[in-house]
C-alpha cells in the first residue's frame, strides 16, 4: 500500500483528466473544525497583528 502523500499525488495527477473541475471540497465536521482550531492557536496566540478583533491602542 503506497504512503498517504503518493496516494494524494495520485489523486491530483487524476485530476487533470478533468479540465474543467477547478474545486473539490468537503464539509467539515465540528470534529474536523476542532482539529483545525487546536493546530492553528499556538500560531495565533504567538502573532500580535492589528485587525477589527484586535485594533492598535
Amino acid at each position: 500500500m503506497k504512503n498517504p502523500a503518493a496516494r494524494l499525488w495520485d489523486a491530483v495527477r487524476a485530476w487533470e483528466r478533468f479540465p474543467h473541475l477547478y474545486e473539490i471540497k468537503r464539509p467539515k465536521s465540528p470534529l474536523d473544525l476542532a482539529h483545525i482550531a487546536e493546530s492553528f492557536t499556538p500560531y495565533l496566540e504567538g502573532r500580535n497583528w492589528e485587525s477589527v478583533e484586535n485594533p492598535a491602542h
